[in-house]
Parts: C-alpha cells; sequence; structure tokens
C-alpha cells in the first residue's frame, strides 16, 4: 500500500525556491510548451475558423495536444534527467522527471481546480507517489507532485503560470488546499507585469471543467472493469 508523501507537517515540504531551484531550465521549457500551444490555437481560430473566437470547450484541449507534441518532439533532458510525458488525453498534461510527477492544468486567474469524483486527481493532489519506467527502464518512485498551472490573456495568448504543490484534493476549487502556490514570472517579463483583463465568462470554465471530468471518470470506470 503506498503511503502519503508527507504529513501535516509542513516542514516536511521543500520550498518554493527549492523547488524551483531543482526543476532550473525545466520551468521554461513547460512554459515554452504551453506558449506553443496557444499560439497554435490561435492559428486554428484565426486562420481555419475565419477568425471565430476560441471556444471553450476544445480551446484546452488544442492547447494541451500542441503542448504534448512540442515536448515528445523536442524529447528534453534536463540535468541528464529524460523528460517522460505520460499518456493522459482531454484531461490534463502528465509529466514524469526525475522524483517528481508534474500535471499541467488550466487555472482562470491562478485557481487551482477541483477533482470531481477522479481518484486519480485526488491522490495526486493528496501527494501520493507513483512508480514509473525512466527513459533507461529502471524502476523509479516519485517524491513530490506538482502542478503547473497557466491561463489565457484576452486575447487568448498564455498570460500567467503558477508553480503549486497542492496538499488535499475535493470535488470542487474550494475544496482543495496547497502547501504553496507561487506565481512565476514569464520570461522576459518583470514579477511586477500585469498582463490584461480577462474577459472569459466563468461559464465557460465551468463547463470545460465538467467535460473533462466525465472524460476523466469514465476512463477510471473502464480501467476498474477491465
Amino acid at each position: 500500500m503506498q503511503n502519503m508523501l508527507f504529513t501535516d507537517a509542513d516542514q516536511d515540504v521543500p520550498s518554493f525556491r527549492r523547488v524551483a531551484a531543482d526543476l532550473g531550465s525545466l520551468v521554461g521549457i513547460l512554459y515554452r510548451s504551453i506558449e506553443y500551444g496557444t499560439l497554435q490555437n490561435r492559428t486554428y481560430f484565426e486562420v481555419l475558423s475565419d477568425g471565430e473566437r476560441p471556444r471553450s470547450h476544445v480551446r484546452e484541449m488544442i492547447v494541451w495536444d500542441m503542448a504534448k507534441r512540442f515536448l515528445e518532439r523536442n524529447n528534453f533532458v534536463v540535468e541528464e534527467e529524460r523528460l517522460i510525458v505520460a499518456n493522459e488525453p482531454l484531461v490534463a498534461l502528465v509529466l514524469t522527471w526525475g522524483d517528481f510527477q508534474i500535471r499541467i492544468l488550466k487555472g482562470r486567474n491562478g485557481i487551482l481546480p477541483g477533482c470531481g469524483r477522479s481518484r486519480i486527481r485526488k491522490r495526486f493532489y493528496g501527494q501520493f507517489p507513483i512508480s514509473y519506467l525512466d527513459a533507461a527502464g529502471r524502476s523509479r518512485r516519485t517524491k513530490l507532485n506538482l502542478i503547473f498551472l497557466w491561463d489565457f490573456d484576452s486575447v487568448f495568448n498564455l498570460a500567467k503560470i503558477w508553480l503549486v504543490c497542492p496538499k488535499s484534493g475535493g470535488a470542487g476549487a474550494a475544496d482543495v488546499t496547497w502547501f504553496w502556490h507561487e506565481e512565476v514570472p514569464l520570461p522576459g517579463i518583470g514579477s511586477g507585469t500585469t498582463p490584461p483583463a480577462q474577459p472569459q465568462s466563468p461559464e465557460s470554465d465551468v463547463e470545460l471543467e465538467e467535460l473533462l471530468r466525465e472524460s476523466q471518470e469514465r476512463e477510471e470506470d473502464e480501467a476498474g472493469n477491465a
């Protein structure tokens, strides 16, 4: 039986500063992958859809898919550790790198989304480790779960990114907790810079979140019945 990585003693959890130093250039790589995805999303709607406003139920999926392709094509190695991209369509972009498991999620205004009824996401938020095979075929076990949050600006470019160390999961955003939640300055932009206001409707984000939860719950049910 797997145990949680940390108890309630927050001092056992590495600080944001330490984790950011450990990740090094990986943060910039993840930023570039999401930026690439948002650019492809704009191209799709501006060029292929005659300038139609990006629809909430497809724009995030385009970003995730394009970001995943960017990471897979480049086959990144950071500090002699290869970045491994998991196959988890629609729901999130999931990565393992050394001691870390990372989920890339969209969080409107930096709000960490809830887990719905997803057991997988709740365990991730609760800091349960996973075992995986690295690029050399060796068995590894993660030591820290992290969330790389991102959001659009008013014209659907990449606006902000945050790095979050989750503590516990719950059905909705109000039910989740974290050890720390820090904004990461975008490359070339000072930490005091404020992106444009974001006229995105809360209803569109709720619609997307419900769609993704239903997809993941269906996949988990099918896996349990296999």
